[in-house]
């Protein structure tokens, strides 16, 4: 996709990975997202070979995700990256090494299967990185399919702090929503309003003044007093909320955008990447600020806008800022250039890893700390240099 030309400040952009299983949809998901935000006119189809994720030959012979891509969409004036990522097992570690590109990991669930090996890995391992986390329940239309029975397994497996900002209606044609303006629909399960106010407590319990508040009102608090709150949550990892939606109708795909735009945090409000620095047993935590005083970390964030080129943005992890473009026409050039900006501006703490192609102009954050690298599948790591 071509990126929007606009200027967009850093409380308007979200960045959001969708990681999971294979087959649980992400891809079409994609496709849904882009056409509801009138990024395209249409939606791809993956046995086709068309859907604008999964572009290059291999993939559309093969009919799934092999690389991670980048899309782009603007929704209730908020600009979203979205990176669709492989779900089998064997491409785990490329799905892993983009995480540190982003603030939310959205871990798509297939409703007729369930929670699946890679579903576990990427809600611990985001879980680990300190990413807020939604659960993304798709395909709630499919005939047969026990949604009571999953959320109930998702909230077992993974904790009670996992509650449904909607739940489905007419049997997944629908979704009703739970958090914002209550619906007036009937659930295909549950209610609306034990589920809100389940919400609700679970948001207020990481602060006192807003609890005392809530119990002294003995009403229901308004959405601008639950915003913060909520934010908070997810950075805690004290709230993971779910939305269910079917990619292939289009049912709560219009909701998860505004959720996205909402309520999901901006670069400025997620929880700061974790880097280190030291020698290996000796590293210490680096603290990473909004402080333009401060010390100064970049990252890389490489494209292949066009065959044959390579183009690299340097950013700033906290404000999104570019700080400069360089462009090369070959891979050769590329990596030798990259192996001396990692040696001379870079700390000798991090590796260059997981080259990320994209139709993009600008593609996700391919560095990440070298304890990291350790957890990453050898084919992940396409280029790696290192002081």
């Amino acid at each position: 996709m071509v990126a929007s030309q606009k200027l967009h400040t850093t409380e308007q952009i979200r960045n959001i990975a969708l990681v999971g299983h294979a087959g649980a949809g992400k891809t079409t998901l994609v496709e849904a997202l882009l056409v509801q935000a009138g990024a395209i006119e249409s939606a791809g189809d993956i046995a086709k070979g068309t859907t604008t994720a999964d572009f290059t030959p291999q993939e559309k012979r093969l009919q799934h995700s092999l690389e991670p891509a980048v899309m782009h969409l603007e929704h209730d004036g908020h600009y979203m990256n979205i990176l669709d990522t492989p779900g089998y097992p064997d491409f785990a570690g490329r799905a892993m090494s983009v995480l540190p590109a982003v603030e939310t990991a959205a871990v798509v669930i297939n409703a007729e299967t369930g929670i699946e090996l890679v579903t576990q890995k990427m809600m611990d391992f985001a879980a680990d990185r300190h990413l807020c986390r939604i659960i993304i329940i798709n395909k709630i239309d499919a005939p047969d399919t026990d949604l009571h029975g999953l959320l109930r397994q998702i909230r077992d497996t993974f904790g009670k702090q996992c509650l449904p900002l909607n739940l489905p209606t007419d049997g997944g044609k629908a979704v009703a929503d739970c958090f914002f303006t209550l619906s007036d629909a009937t659930p295909d399960f549950a209610s609306i309003e034990a589920a809100h106010t389940e919400m609700v407590d679970q948001i207020v319990e990481l602060d006192d003044e807003l609890m005392e508040l809530y119990l002294e009102q003995g009403e229901e608090l308004g959405i601008e007093q639950l915003h913060d709150p909520f934010e908070r949550a997810l950075r805690a990892g004290h709230l993971v909320p779910i939305c269910f939606v079917s990619a292939e109708t289009g049912a709560g795909i219009r909701q998860l955008l505004n959720v996205f735009g909402q309520l999901m945090p901006n670069p400025a409000e997620g929880n700061p990447p974790e880097f280190l620095k030291g020698e290996p047993g000796a590293q210490e935590p680096v603290k990473v600020t909004a402080d333009d005083d401060a010390a100064f970390i970049k990252s890389l964030m490489v494209a292949v806008d066009e065959p044959g080129f390579v183009q690299v943005d340097e950013i700033s992890p906290v404000t999104g800022q570019r700080v400069r473009r360089s462009r090369f026409v070959d891979r050769q050039a590329f990596t030798l250039d990259m192996s001396l900006v990692i040696r001379e501006e870079l700390a000798d703490q991090f590796n260059f890893c997981n080259e990320f192609v994209s139709r993009a102009s600008v593609t996700a954050m391919p560095l990440c700390p070298r304890s990291m690298t350790s957890e990453l599948s050898a084919s992940a790591i396409a280029t790696r240099a290192t002081r």
